[in-house]
């Protein structure tokens, strides 16, 4: 029982007269004696044992142990369901937060009837704490016994080699930025995070930079001006002027005012952007900010009277629509660029609207409904005014921070080989001189072709006419999210054979793409980015499809690898 100890709060106990506790039991499976937690007044008055020196971060573990209740209790005769569990503290910009680790299927024990228990468990890939302990679900009182506990390590995440050639200095002389996406969880892990470091030289966060994640919270505050009276039983909860950007046209609309007459914003969570930032900052790598205007994973609140998550509130008109996009753009951007802002340097481009060209594509999987669509219509349109002055937005805001020659601002979108003549009409509809863009000034700087090469048309040949459309429009070009999936699937069912051969096939067409990149970098095009969407194909979003350079952890190379690193030699030998 060395390290053990139970989880209780010493007041609500003492107030209910017990002495919550573990001892050594007589009574025991095998042996001389068993763990006994006793006098619980709460299911989570748990054994417990850290094990932060004793586990490796994205490790899996098997626990066996033997339970049950050692006496009847009135109110749990047929005995209790015990549950594995585990608390992890990371850290997490500075401070410590603590959260549950997912617990494990309850397990059934009798009264005076020894069950056994087993399962298996994954560890956090970082962590600066990790505990375990065994709690019960709902029968908080019932004493239990536990005996014969093994805690064993079936695997532990493989180390990336550290000898292969280093995929952004392979290509360093042609594409200033060669990126992947991540979480922020991700490069806390310091085997992961080496990996991202010698190969890529920016991260991309997959969803944490999002709408729906940055104002995810639903909160709706108040401007403090202290000109408004806000009752004493009112519950408002109120910010700085200073934290928003917010103009005398905004606080003229009522939608964006409370009952007591205050201006309102939603809640923006600043706190995440810095952690997200400062964790690249500190390690060396550029962020791309993905992203600020889609038709999916927006707050629906951010597009009602009164900021309203109640599904029956009112949508605001389309003028309170433009001022509520740029008090969000501009108040994220003047954050992250002003001057006195330790990571200014760190974010280098925008995807400012993402997807437009499919907003009629509507997805419960990622952000259910289209707002923007009850406000300003079903159709979409290449001269639309709110993607238009999302770009106007965020141009004025970088501008106004010194950061207008420093940062791109692109416009984001998948299968654009499919159409890139709509694609360049847009774009240019977005940068010609008019009303929202009276001196016609560049505000899209270009596109982000997203790139996710899956069926029939993503061909090596369609990509490359392509970008070739939007080299001759004078656009710069990003990679934004690669990944290659039309060369078949990898499940349980494939043989080596199969296997080999899917990976085979999409190693061509990795290597085949790469050269469409360097051949068009050589032509002329401003290619300023390729972004590699993933680390491995077990993380990926199409993990079935082999879609990625490397496959099982950033240990397991495939043969795609080896091709996006003879691509660029072989295009060098050819010069």
């Amino acid at each position: 029982m060395k390290d053990w100890y139970i989880r209780f709060n010493e007041d609500d106990n003492t107030a209910a007269g017990l002495n919550t506790k573990i001892s050594v039991s007589g009574e025991a499976h095998t042996g001389a004696g068993a763990m006994l937690a006793s006098e619980r007044l709460k299911g989570w008055n748990s054994p417990t044992i850290d094990l932060t020196d004793k586990v490796v971060p994205g490790g899996k573990y098997k626990v066996s142990f033997w339970a049950k209740v050692p006496q009847a209790d009135d109110d749990f005769e047929d005995g209790i369901k015990l549950r594995i569990s585990g608390g992890v503290i990371s850290e997490e910009g500075g401070s410590e937060n603590y959260s549950n680790y997912p617990a494990d299927t309850d397990y059934e024990i009798a009264y005076e009837e020894w069950t056994p228990c087993e399962t298996t468990f994954t560890v956090p890939d970082a962590f600066c704490s990790f505990i375990f302990y065994i709690e019960s679900n709902g029968s908080g009182k019932a004493s239990f016994l536990v005996d014969d506990l093994k805690i064993e390590c079936l695997s532990e995440p493989a180390a990336y080699d550290d000898s292969l050639p280093s995929i952004k200095e392979t290509y360093k002389d042609y594409f200033p930025i060669l990126g992947t996406a991540v979480s922020y969880e991700t490069l806390l892990n310091k085997n992961t995070l080496g990996f991202v470091k010698k190969h890529y030289d920016s991260v991309t966060y997959g969803n944490s930079m999002k709408p729906d994640a940055v104002m995810g919270s639903k909160k709706v505050l108040a401007i403090d001006t202290g000109s408004v009276e806000i009752p004493a039983e009112a519950e408002v909860n109120t910010t700085s002027i200073e934290d928003y950007y917010v103009t005398d046209s905004y606080a003229s609309h009522a939608g964006n005012l409370d009952a007591y007459g205050n201006v309102i914003v939603p809640e923006i969570d600043f706190a995440s952007i810095d952690k997200q930032l400062k964790v690249a900052h500190d390690n060396g790598l550029k962020v791309r900010y993905h992203t600020f205007i889609w038709h999916q994973q927006m707050p629906h609140h951010f597009f009602t009277v009164g900021y309203s998550d109640d599904d029956k509130a009112a949508y605001v008109d389309q003028a309170t629509m433009y001022d509520r996009e740029e008090m969000y753009i501009k108040s994220v951007l003047n954050h992250i660029y002003a001057k006195d802002y330790p990571y200014r340097d760190t974010v280098y481009t925008i995807d400012v609207v993402n997807e437009y060209t499919h907003m009629s594509n509507i997805s419960e999987a990622v952000g259910s409904d289209n707002w923007w669509r009850h406000i300003f219509g079903e159709e979409m349109k290449l001269d639309c005014e709110y993607v238009k002055r999302a770009f106007k937005y965020a141009y004025e805001a970088l501008e106004a921070n010194g950061k207008s020659k420093d940062v791109s601002l692109m416009y984001n979108d998948y299968n654009t080989y499919d159409y890139p003549d709509k694609i360049v009409e847009l774009i240019n509809n977005i940068n010609k001189k008019d009303d929202i863009n009276p001196e016609g000034t560049k505000i899209c700087a270009g596109i982000g072709m997203q790139a996710h090469l899956n069926g029939k048309e993503a061909t090596p040949e369609n990509f490359n006419k392509a970008v070739d459309t939007f080299r001759k429009a004078g656009f710069e070009i990003q990679i934004t999210e690669l990944d290659i999936t039309n060369c078949g699937t990898v499940d349980e069912k494939t043989t080596p054979e199969q296997k080999a051969e899917v990976e085979a096939e999409s190693a061509k067409m990795w290597g085949d793409i790469m050269t469409v990149l360097l051949n068009q970098k050589a032509l002329g095009a401003d290619i300023k980015a390729v972004v590699i969407w993933g680390l491995t194909d077990a993380t990926s979003w199409r993990s079935d499809r082999s879609p990625l350079l490397f496959g099982k952890d950033v240990a397991d190379k495939k043969p795609a690898f080896d091709a996006v690193i003879d691509a660029a030699k072989n295009f060098k030998a050819s010069k």
